[in-house]
């Protein structure tokens, strides 16, 4: 695919974003990837299947989740939500959404952790050694909302899983978003 100006020019930039140096470089290297990856991830402005309002809110959710924490994308993101046709309550419900976007690397990484651990015979080492209750997790399974992904990090630690459900559960429980959109 052919963008519409050279590398580096503003309107190219317009169309990729802040990332023309790297992108430069990667045409460089590999051309024909380079330029599958421009149009992968222009597509969504150019061809319409989206609302600029719901690319931008998803746009700000990637730039603000603790696995990128891109400030200035954050910005970016949330002056051109707000262009078009945001509110201040969905900008915050994304950043809401995007602060618990790491359960993904967590639900990821914890059964790798367990599987290591038992492979070197080590237990799981917890600060708390009390039952405390964890009215989030039992809410979240009683609704049938309950992942079994999460089950290796509940194993790990109960307590900080439950403060992380009920930061979640309130995210889903509003109402703003629906959960398929908020699943985007």
């Amino acid at each position: 695919m052919k963008t519409e100006a050279p590398p580096g020019t503003p309107a190219t930039r317009q169309t990729t974003g802040p990332w023309d140096a790297a992108l430069d470089t990667l045409r460089e290297w590999e051309p024909n990837w380079a330029e599958a990856c421009v149009k992968m991830t222009t597509d969504p402005w150019r061809n319409g299947v989206l609302p600029r309002k719901t690319i931008e809110l998803i746009s700000l959710a990637v730039n603000a989740a603790c696995t990128n924490l891109n400030p200035d994308g954050t910005r970016r993101h949330i002056r051109r939500a707000l262009d078009a046709g945001a509110t201040r309550e969905e900008i915050l419900m994304i950043l809401k959404m995007a602060s618990v976007m790491a359960i993904h690397s967590c639900s990821l990484g914890a059964p790798i952790l367990l599987e290591e651990m038992k492979a070197a015979g080590v237990q799981p080492i917890r600060e708390s050694t009390s039952t405390a209750p964890t009215p989030a997790c039992d809410k979240m399974r009683a609704a049938g909302q309950w992942n079994t992904a999460w089950d290796p990090f509940y194993e790990l630690d109960p307590e900080w899983t439950d403060d992380f459900m009920a930061t979640g559960f309130g995210i889903y429980a509003s109402g703003l978003m629906t959960p398929s959109w908020s699943n985007f």
